[in-house]
């Protein structure tokens, strides 16, 4: 049976996220290079179309679909097998023999404790092919916050992708658009997209974006995790126990009155916020931003900017007295991005003129 080339074409534009144009350019330079010896119309087409589908692929069978996105939020790599890990150990610390009678462990052959994986199926009920084995010593996951859509379509979404394994390791691009694949699809019900990392995940630069394109992109795909500043505190507190508490995402502005530099690479660098939006006794807003997110402090005091991030509260500050006030509670954001308002911010402060802690 003939090969449907165009079929074929299509196909692969499909899983690599590439222009149909872009895929038969490929093809049709790729056909006329092929060697000779390669014979008969069909046969010359059929090994086109599979160097093809490995150029722009990478020939994976991998059913990780293509998507476009703008990354505006990181969380840090993390080891879930560290917690796992504690868990059972110290289940059989307390009872061994329930902790060996219910899978959660067994003593290996050289005398150590192995930490198995006891779920029989995964939550949506599939069965757990790694049931009974031994659980990884180390395995990493990373959350990042993307606006996402898929090539050839025009609206941005919010969505979460969770990079799990090797990939939580891949490098992060901020604020630029980048193509990538990705298992997972739009939850009709969130309105956003729920992604989840293959082994062919990784982020191409696919173009520069001007500052006003991106901060357009973050206020149209999440528009919905607005706050004004003032009502971040109230959000916080509004969100009671469980995931939406975990998560905690807001987007929110303010202009900057102060920056406090750390030298120390374990610590953050220290944004206060103020806004028109903190009224009666509300306090200028700290902002906590990881030490490896210093690049993106690129404006100075003065600038109008806006924060990705969670909300968090801890102790007030009595100012007469100079120590914490356990009887109130004060508001502070940690950073997973920051971006600049075009047009509204100064020129940034050379880091030695700034307080250093």
């Amino acid at each position: 049976m003939p090969i449907d080339i165009q079929a074929r074409l299509q196909s692969i534009a499909t899983k690599s996220g590439k222009p149909i144009a872009e895929v038969q350019n490929t093809f049709n330079t790729t056909l006329a290079s092929l060697p000779p010896n390669i014979s008969g119309e069909q046969t010359r087409a059929k090994y086109a179309l599979k160097i093809v589908n490995r150029d722009l692929t990478g020939g994976s069978k991998s059913n990780a679909a293509a998507f476009e996105g703008v990354i505006v939020g990181a969380d840090d790599p993390r080891d879930i097998m560290e917690g796992v890990r504690k868990s059972a150990i110290a289940e059989y610390q307390k009872n061994p023999e329930l902790a060996l009678s219910s899978g959660s462990v067994k003593m290996g052959d050289d005398g150590q404790l192995q930490v198995l994986d006891n779920r029989q199926t995964f939550p949506d009920g599939k069965p757990n092919p790694n049931f009974g084995k031994p659980r990884p010593d180390k395995f990493f996951v990373r959350n990042l916050r993307v606006a996402v859509r898929k090539p050839g379509e025009q609206e941005w979404k919010a969505g979460k992708l969770n990079l799990r394994g090797d990939q939580a390791q891949i490098p992060i691009v901020f604020g630029k658009l980048v193509s990538f694949r990705a298992l997972g699809d739009l939850d009709v019900t969130s309105g956003e997209f729920d992604l989840r990392s293959a082994s062919v995940t990784s982020f191409e630069v696919k173009q520069e974006l001007p500052s006003e394109e991106v901060m357009r992109i973050i206020d149209t795909a999440f528009a919905k995790y607005y706050k004004e500043l003032g009502k971040c505190q109230a959000y916080h507190e509004s969100l009671g126990e469980g995931p939406a508490f975990y998560n905690r995402l807001v987007v929110t502005e303010g202009t900057v009155s102060y920056i406090k530099y750390a030298n120390d690479p374990t610590k953050s660098h220290m944004i206060i916020l103020k806004d028109d939006s903190l009224v009666g006794d509300q306090d200028a807003v700290q902002v906590w931003v990881p030490n490896k997110l210093k690049s993106q402090i690129n404006f100075g005091v003065g600038s109008i900017i806006s924060i990705i991030g969670r909300t968090r509260t801890g102790p007030g500050w009595d100012r007469e007295k100079q120590q914490q006030d356990t009887t109130v509670t004060r508001l502070s954001l940690e950073a997973q991005s920051i971006f600049g308002r075009p047009g509204l911010v100064n020129i940034v402060e050379d880091s030695s003129s700034a307080e250093i802690i």
